[in-house]
């Protein structure tokens, strides 16, 4: 998956916001729940007074009824057991045989009960306090009784927190009482009692004009028993929940002041402030990583490319491909052209060894012509003289025609020698054409690699121009930051802080991209540079072609002329031969001959200028290929 270098810059800002809000919601939530922690006691101390005046005014209610039927003398009871219902009356003699028990789940000596002012005993909420998760419909204070044998009776109130259409739960109060507080708290009329044994009823009362109870003795039996007050319509029944684990469920909410609103706030600020920093920290450290590994592969383009154009570099080199992005294809393309490179010089060093040996191969071919040509000169001078005494003395005819005849057939012979030879050179020439040709071609390719290279390189600018405009639009933002941390004064001597390493990150962000910049440069003329020097080699290989292509015109003439010789020597054999065996031959006919050995004579000196011209081209391309061949050992392949 290949990420170009804005996108990487993309995910660097996306990283740092993640990483701020992850900071900023962890720090909020540890800070409320410190508060929350710390704040229980002020905050169940605050519905103190509310909760107070509530049980003062039940504790009021109850003496007025028990004011209007203090006569009561008796209470009754009716309890249901099993298929049985007995109804017994007692005595007020319930000293010794009920008490009161808080739920089976507490241990509450009975010293923590021992407030009658109807007070909260503060020392011990969570043991008083037991968590409700539903309340009476009517939301008013529920009253439960919870009696035992062999134990003291106590008053639990019940008391909502918060609104009474949707409380947020319920704080439970104990009190003791001695037996006979006890006893006329529930001397109340028109009261409805209930009796529950483990969750099932067992039996009511029901009284409309005393309504006086007692507990019976058949009470005795019973584990535990729930009692369930009606004052009239009022339902003051709270369902029986499980309280297991009620310490754990105990939850009481308030209001937090506005001081601690205040505190709250300046420590998620300064909290804030130290995860932006840290944040900040993170961010320039991940940014001059990610620079550097794009600086790196630039400096090694920028280090071969020096190399190769000052024409001592080594060809063998590769850069590592580390990534995906710009940079990793640059370094990809930079290693294609450099083993392009490597394969051309590689392949014209071979074909230069080759040209110096055709060339020299050819330098002894023509040193070679023109030494037969020298000896035909001197034969057919040598023949031309022979002609002239012919006419002079005419006894020496045969034996000069016999002379000739031998003369002739040794020309026929070095001319044949000389158009195979020369026909030998054509076909070396034909070669050396070729590689010639093969070798502008490279050079030709060698040069579009380089232009490649130079365009390339021109579309990295795109690049540092988003990062200078990210850089300008970073100062920008660390001024507006300087500003508002002015604005706020001591408070906001932290933003300072963090627009001043804004402002030094953007700094070091335009240096690094200027940076990057001038390495862009560099690679630029160092380009242009190894292109302004593959020119020259091109237009050597070049002249080396065009003079290796009149050299093969050349050759291939003086091929034509060596054959006109042959032919021409073959006839002149043949009319020697026909001198010899006529012995008669008119002095027309020996003015043909003295004219044709004189253009013999031509033809031989126009070969021999030929076989120079060739040795000056030879001359030429040896020259060539000695200066070709020192410029390709420079690289190292």
């Amino acid at each position: 998956m290949m990420f170009s270098i804005k996108i990487k810059i993309l995910l660097i800002i996306l990283f740092m916001s993640v990483l701020l809000s992850c900071s900023f919601l962890y720090v909020c939530n540890e800070e409320i729940n410190k508060i929350r922690n710390k704040n229980i006691d002020q905050v169940v101390a605050a519905h103190c007074d509310s909760i107070n005046k509530i049980i003062q005014k039940k504790i009021e209610s109850i003496k007025e009824l028990m004011g209007s039927i203090s006569q009561s003398p008796m209470l009754q009871a009716v309890v249901e057991d099993g298929d049985t219902n007995t109804v017994t009356d007692t005595t007020r003699g319930i000293k010794s045989r009920l008490s009161v028990q808080i739920f089976d789940v507490l241990d509450v000596d009975n010293e923590l009960l021992a407030s009658l002012d109807g007070g909260l005993i503060e020392d011990e909420v969570e043991k008083l306090a037991l968590f409700m998760e539903k309340i009476t419909s009517n939301g008013k204070t529920d009253i439960r009784l919870t009696v035992r044998k062999d134990q003291k009776l106590a008053l639990i109130i019940g008391a909502p927190i918060g609104d009474k259409e949707d409380p947020v739960g319920v704080l439970i109060f104990g009190f003791y009482f001695d037996d006979i507080f006890a006893k006329e708290i529930f001397e109340i009329s028109k009261t409805n009692v209930s009796f529950l044994s483990n969750g099932k009823f067992i039996g009511s009362s029901l009284k409309s004009k005393k309504g006086l109870f007692e507990i019976s003795e058949a009470m005795k039996n019973k584990s535990k028993v729930n009692l369930r007050l009606e004052w009239g319509n009022d339902y003051l029944f709270v369902p029986k929940l499980d309280f297991k684990n009620w310490h754990k469920k105990l939850s009481i909410v308030g209001q937090i002041s506005t001081l601690q609103y205040h505190q709250l706030s300046t420590n998620m600020l300064r909290s804030i402030i130290y995860a932006t920093i840290i944040t900040l920290v993170l961010g320039g450290l991940i940014s001059i990583f990610l620079i550097k590994r794009m600086t790196d592969p630039l400096t090694k383009v920028d280090s071969m490319l020096f190399g190769i154009s000052s024409g001592e570099g080594d060809l063998t080199q590769r850069l590592p491909k580390s990534s995906n992005d710009e940079v990793g294809r640059i370094s990809m393309n930079f290693n294609q052209f450099v083993e392009t490179i490597q394969k051309i010089i590689i392949s014209v060093k071979n074909d230069t060894s080759g040209l110096n040996d055709v060339s020299q191969d050819l330098s002894k071919t023509s040193v070679k012509l023109i030494d037969q040509s020298n000896i035909m000169e001197e034969k057919t001078i040598l023949m031309a003289n022979r002609s002239e005494t012919i006419s002079e003395n005419s006894a020496s005819i045969l034996e000069f025609a016999d002379k000739s005849s031998e003369d002739v057939s040794e020309l026929n012979l070095i001319v044949c020698n000389m158009s195979e030879s020369l026909l030998n050179i054509a076909d070396d020439m034909e070669h050396v054409t070729k590689v010639a040709e093969f070798a502008n071609e490279q050079a030709a390719e060698t040069t579009e690699s380089l232009e490649i290279l130079a365009k390339v390189s021109t579309n990295i600018d795109t690049v540092l121009n988003a990062i200078k405009s990210i850089s300008e639009k970073t100062k920008l933002l660390s001024l507006n930051a300087n500003i508002e941390a002015t604005r706020a004064g001591e408070a906001g001597r932290g933003f300072k802080v963090v627009a001043d390493e804004v402002k030094n990150l953007a700094k070091q962000t335009e240096e690094s991209a200027a940076e990057i910049g001038k390495m862009i440069s560099a690679i630029k003329d160092q380009s242009h540079l190894t292109l302004k020097r593959f020119n020259p080699l091109n237009k050597g290989v070049s002249d080396v072609l065009n003079c290796l292509v009149d050299s093969a015109k050349d050759i291939k003439k003086n091929a034509e002329l060596s054959k006109d010789m042959s032919e021409y020597a073959s006839s002149v054999e043949s009319l020697v031969r026909q001198i010899s065996s006529k012995m008669g031959s008119s002095s027309d006919e020996l003015k043909e001959i003295s004219e044709g050995i004189n253009e013999v004579l031509h033809l031989i000196t126009e070969t021999n200028k030929s076989g120079k011209s060739v040795d000056e081209c030879v001359d030429v391309v040896e020259e060539k290929a000695i200066s070709l061949k020192a410029l390709i050992d420079r690289f190292k392949v």
